[in-house]
C-alpha cells in the first residue's frame, strides 16, 4: 500500500490541504506551489506555523522538537515533503 510519504508529489498535496485546513480562513487564490516561501508568499504567519506543527503531527503520528521547526525545513511545501518523508521514515 503506498502512503503519501512513498510519493513526494501525493506528499505535497497532502501538506498543501492541512495547510489550508489547519491554518488559512479560506483557500487561497492561486495555488500554493512546492517552492513558495510561505510566509513570505502571505500563505502562513510564523505565529501559526505552531497549528501547523501540531497538524502535521497529528496526521503523521511524528514528533516535531521545536528545534527542527527551521526554515530549512518548513519554508516551502518541497521542503516539508522531504522532512515529513524523513521523520516518517522514508
Amino acid at each position: 500500500m503506498t502512503t503519501p510519504t512513498d510519493d513526494p508529489a501525493a506528499l505535497i498535496d497532502r501538506l498543501r490541504e492541512i495547510l489550508v485546513a489547519s491554518v488559512m480562513d479560506r483557500p487561497p487564490a492561486a495555488p500554493i506551489e512546492p517552492d513558495d516561501d510561505l510566509i513570505a508568499k502571505g500563505h502562513i504567519a510564523s505565529l501559526q506555523m505552531l497549528d501547523l506543527v501540531e497538524a502535521l503531527e497529528k496526521e503523521f503520528s511524528i514528533r516535531i522538537p521545536h528545534y527542527e521547526v527551521a526554515p530549512e525545513n518548513f519554508e516551502t511545501l518541497r521542503r516539508m515533503a522531504d522532512y515529513i518523508a524523513k521523520k516518517s521514515g522514508g
